[in-house]
C-alpha cells in the first residue's frame, strides 16, 4: 500500500499496524514470476516428450529470474554447486570412449539439466522463502491429481486412450512409466498428511488430497513406489514429533494423526476389494514380493558391478543399454557403472549431505513452518534414496525439485514468523519528511541476534 500524506495519518487512530517485509534488493513482478514457477510445476506430469513442457518453461524462467533478480544464491550455496559441478566432471570423463557418443552426449546433457534445475529451485525458495514453497505445492499438487484422475480414467474406462494412459495394464498418466507415476505421489502424500496433521486451515481440501495421492500410489502398482511411500510416511511422523518444541504439542499431534491414519486404513481396504485391484495386487506382490523376472534384475546388478571393476572410470552416459541385454534398474549401479566409482561416491555423499540437512533443520530451525516443511522434504527424499535402489531415479525430476528445496538459503529458513507492530502518527510523519526507510522489524537482544546469526550462517 502506497504512503499516504501525513495530514490523513493524524486523521486515524493513535496507532496505525504496519508490516513491513525483510530488506531485499527489488525485483520485477515477483507475483508474476510465482506465478509462472507455478504453472511450470504444474505442466510436470505431462512428460511423454522429450524435452518436455516443463523443461521448457524452466529454461525461460532460468533467464527472467537472473534477469530481473528473482533467484537468491548465497556462499552456502556453493557446496550444492561444487557438487553438481564434481559430478559432471566425472561424467565428462566416463564419456571419453562411448559406444554411442550420441546417446553419452544426450543423456550427459539431461542430467546437467536436471542439476542446474535443482539450483534454480535453491534460488527461488531462497528469494521467496514459504511463500515460493506454498506455489511450489499448489502446483504439484493439481498435476499430480490431474495425473491420478487420468491415470484412473484408462484404467477403468475403456477406449483407445488406454495405450497413452495405461502400460503393461497399470495406470502411468502421461508419464512414461507406472514407475514414475507412483513414487510422483509420493510427496503429495506426505505434504499432504503433514498439512493435515498440524495445521487446522484447509484440512478438508488436505484430506481429500491425501485420499486421491494415496489411490494413485496404490494403483500404480509399483512395489518400489509402495514401499517408498511407506519409509516416507514412517520417516515423517517422528521426524515431526520431534520437532515439537513441548510434550503438549506431541500429543496434539498423535490424536491428529490417529484420524488420518484410520482413514487411510479404511480407504485402502475398501480400494483393495474393487475388481480389478486386488487380483492386480495378488499378481504384483507375486511370491514373497519377488517375481521370475526379479532375478534377471539382481543379475544385471552384478553385472554392473564387474563392469564398474573392469572400466572404473566408467562405459560411459546412457551406454548401459548398449553394454547389456535389459536396464539395470537401479540408479546407484548406473552410475557406478556408466560414470566409475568417483561419481558414485560423490552422489551418495550428496544424498546423505542433503538428508542429514534436512533432518537438521527439521529439528532447528526457529519456525514451526520450516521445521514441518523439512520433515516432509527428509521423509521424501530417504524414500527416493530407498526407490533408488531398484529403479533409475536418475532423471526424475521431482527428486531434482525436493533436492534444490533441502539446499534453500538457510538465513530465509532462520527467519522468525513475520510479525505486526504499531507505528506513531509522528514517526510515519518523520520518516516521510527525511525519507527515510521505517524499520519495523522486530528487535533482537544482543544474545538473540548473535545466536540466530550463528545458527543461520553455520555449515551444514
Amino acid at each position: 500500500m502506497a504512503w499516504q500524506p501525513a495530514e490523513w495519518c493524524h486523521s486515524r487512530p493513535a496507532t496505525i499496524p504496519v508490516a513491513i517485509a525483510p530488506a531485499s534488493t527489488k525485483s520485477a513482478k515477483p507475483g508474476w514470476f510465482l506465478a509462472s514457477v507455478g504453472i511450470a510445476v504444474g505442466l510436470s506430469t505431462f512428460v511423454m516428450t522429450e524435452p518436455a513442457l516443463i523443461d521448457l518453461a524452466i529454461a525461460v524462467l532460468v533467464l527472467w529470474g537472473l534477469l530481473s533478480n528473482n533467484l537468491s544464491f548465497r556462499s552456502a550455496h556453493g557446496t550444492p554447486a561444487l557438487i553438481v559441478a564434481a559430478f559432471t566432471v566425472a561424467q565428462l570423463i566416463s564419456l571419453w570412449a562411448p559406444l554411442d557418443l550420441t546417446r553419452g552426449v544426450w543423456f550427459l546433457g539431461v542430467t546437467l539439466y536436471l542439476t542446474l534445475s535443482m539450483l534454480f529451485f535453491t534460488g527461488v525458495t531462497s528469494r521467496f522463502g514459504l511463500r515460493a514453497v506454498q506455489v511450489i505445492a499448489v502446483g504439484y499438487g493439481i498435476s499430480g491429481v490431474v495425473a491420478v484422475l487420468l491415470g484412473a480414467f484408462g484404467y477403468y474406462v475403456h477406449g483407445p486412450w488406454q495405450t497413452t494412459l495405461l502400460l503393461y495394464g497399470r495406470p502411468k498418466g502421461l508419464f512414461k512409466d507406472p514407475n514414475v507415476f507412483g513414487p510422483y505421489l509420493v510427496p503429495m502424500v506426505v505434504y499432504a498428511l503433514s498439512r493435515l496433521i498440524s495445521y487446522r486451515r484447509q484440512r478438508l481440501l488436505c484430506a481429500a488430497v491425501l485420499l486421491i495421492s494415496a489411490f494413485g500410489v496404490l494403483i500404480s502398482f509399483s512395489r518400489a513406489a509402495w514401499l517408498n511411500c511407506a519409509l516416507s510416511v514412517a520417516a515423517y511422523v517422528p521426524l515431526r514429533l520431534i520437532s515439537l518444541r513441548s510434550p503438549t504439542e506431541r500429543k496434539d499431534l498423535l490424536k491428529k494423526a490417529a484420524g488420518p491414519a484410520l482413514l487411510l486404513m479404511a480407504a485402502a481396504l475398501v480400494v483393495a476389494s474393487l475388481p480389478g485391484i486386488q487380483d492386480m495386487i495378488t499378481v504384483r506382490i507375486g511370491t514373497n514380493g519377488f517375481h521370475s523376472y526379479d532375478s534377471e534384475r539382481f543379475a544385471a546388478h552384478a553385472e554392473a558391478f564387474r563392469t564398474a571393476l573392469s572400466h572404473p572410470l566408467g562405459i560411459g552416459p546412457g551406454q548401459w543399454e548398449f553394454w547389456y541385454y535389459m536396464s539395470v534398474h537401479s540408479t546407484f549401479y548406473r552410475v557406478l557403472s556408466e560414470n566409475g566409482f568417483a561419481a558414485l561416491g560423490i552422489l551418495v555423499f550428496f544424498l546423505v549431505a542433503s538428508v542429514y540437512r534436512s533432518i537438521r533443520l527439521a529439528l532447528t530451525s526457529p519456525s514451526d513452518s520450516w521445521r514441518n516443511l523439512y520433515a516432509v522434504v527428509a521423509a521424501c527424499v530417504l524414500g527416493l534414496i530407498l526407490n533408488s535402489a531398484v529403479v533409475d531415479t536418475l532423471h526424475w525430476r521431482h527428486l531434482w525439485l525436493l533436492l534444490g528445496v533441502v539446499w534453500t538459503s538457510r538465513p530465509i529458513v532462520a527467519q522468525a514468523p513475520r510479525r505486526r507492530t504499531s507505528v506513531t502518527p509522528e514517526q510515519v510523519s518523520s520518516t516521510l519528511k527525511f525519507g527515510q526507510v521505517l524499520d519495523t522489524r522486530p528487535q533482537w537482544s544482543d544474545s538473540k541476534r548473535i545466536h540466530a546469526r550463528g545458527s543461520s550462517l553455520s555449515a551444514i
